[in-house]
């Protein structure tokens, strides 16, 4: 961490704060080979098994274990300029995406402000100081990545507004997660991306799971690829929290 970075206090992720009434569905295992689902289902699909899957990784159905195979996905398609995260907290997932990803420049992108409680229930929506932490953090982790890395502090609609449409590789969603907010941020981001570049997000599920929020990103993900007549796939072996992609034509 930057030495001049104020010190984060201890935050647990969602992975660690885990404590849901219910679970992802299994529609991210459609297709699969049974022995592959039921090795899915138990979490057994390691490393050696996400090496096992890339070669599906050019094909019209892709088969990822979870999201960390993403970067592989875009090397492997030949998908190397540029890409967007929203929603980047830490930026632990976008260290992840510029550490497996041989691409030229990740934009992470998010306004680290707080939202009115009422507004929107979510674990992400921490207080104004613990977002200046975040901030910090992130900044701090993302420096070593040097211009490969560029911090945009500000909504995603303000970031859409400065990127050129189909200029766009990757755009990875994991900003709000009820259903109205994901369908905004789908039409504002798809246009951006690039013909066979890839659309995808994190947290692929519905339903109110305390402490963790209200979501509705699956039905808003389905119901808006359904209507253009795209096929929605998902990753196979980090339940609860499944990553969507969807190949754009």
């Amino acid at each position: 961490m930057d030495a001049s970075a104020a010190p984060l206090r201890q935050l647990a992720t969602p992975e660690e704060r885990l404590s849901r009434t219910g679970t992802a569905p299994d529609g991210g295992l459609r297709g699969l080979p049974r022995p592959l689902h039921a090795a899915a289902q138990v979490g057994l699909l390691s490393a050696v098994a996400s090496a096992i899957l890339r070669p599906t990784y050019r094909s019209g159905r892709p088969l990822l274990t979870n999201r960390h195979e993403l970067p592989v996905l875009l090397n492997r398609r030949g998908l190397l300029g540029s890409a967007v995260e929203i929603g980047v907290r830490a930026g632990e997932y976008s260290a992840t995406i510029l550490e497996r990803w041989n691409g030229r420049l990740l934009i992470s992108v998010d306004p680290w402000a707080e939202a009115p409680a009422g507004d929107y229930l979510d674990i992400a929506n921490v207080d104004s100081a613990t977002h200046e932490q975040l901030h910090a953090v992130a900044r701090s982790r993302l420096a070593r990545f040097g211009d490969r890395s560029e911090v945009w502090r500000m909504t995603g609609d303000d970031a859409a507004e400065r990127i050129s449409p189909r200029s766009l590789d990757f755009v990875y969603l994991d900003a709000r997660h009820d259903r109205s907010s994901v369908e905004h941020d789908l039409a504002t981001w798809l246009p951006r991306v690039r013909p066979g570049g890839v659309l995808a997000g994190h947290d692929y599920l519905d339903g109110d799971f305390p402490p963790h929020g209200d979501f509705g990103v699956r039905s808003a993900v389905d119901g808006y690829f359904a209507g253009a007549g795209l096929r929605v796939h998902a990753t196979l072996a980090d339940r609860p929290w499944v990553s969507w992609f969807v190949l754009i034509p």
